[in-house]
């Protein structure tokens, strides 16, 4: 099978998933975006590597309890943490922060940023990372693929 084959079918599985997600709970519709964009980072390769083994999900956000909030207070989480860190500096950047939102959808606004979120992103700029925020899976695609060098990430 060809690259450009296994990465037409790639795009069509990660798009398939994030519309499932937005159907089935509309709740989580930032699930699906994420999955789609492991799935997608899975078949590219940097350096030899998939992308997926460069990529690392922060899954700080959701809703919880006092004291499981509490807890992991404690353990380091942060509010407004970017969703995804690329720990590959390239060009002067030391490395890559994505905060994903939804996309906007027929009649789904597209997801907007917390004040915390844009204070984090602001000071990992300031510290030298390149930080972006993306509006669904493929837009953080073509942010990454980009950042890496890679040819366009989705077809």
């Amino acid at each position: 099978m060809s690259r450009a084959w296994r990465q037409l079918q790639t795009a069509a599985v990660a798009e398939a998933v994030a519309r499932k997600a937005a159907r089935s709970r509309p709740r989580h519709i930032e699930d699906g975006e994420s999955m789609a964009l492991m799935a997608w980072a899975a078949v590219r390769r940097y350096k030899g590597r998939p992308v997926s083994e460069l990529l690392i999900h922060y899954p700080a956000g959701g809703k919880r309890n006092g004291l499981e909030a509490a807890r992991l207070k404690r353990m380091g989480v942060r509010a407004g943490i970017p969703d995804y860190f690329l720990h590959v500096p390239v060009e002067g950047w030391a490395g890559l922060w994505i905060e994903l939102k939804r996309p906007k959808a027929r009649g789904v606004k597209a997801g907007a940023t917390t004040e915390h979120q844009d204070e984090q992103l602001r000071l990992m700029a300031s510290l030298g990372y390149r930080a972006e925020v993306a509006h669904g899976w493929q837009q953080a695609a073509d942010i990454i693929a980009d950042y890496l060098g890679l040819k366009r990430a989705a077809p």
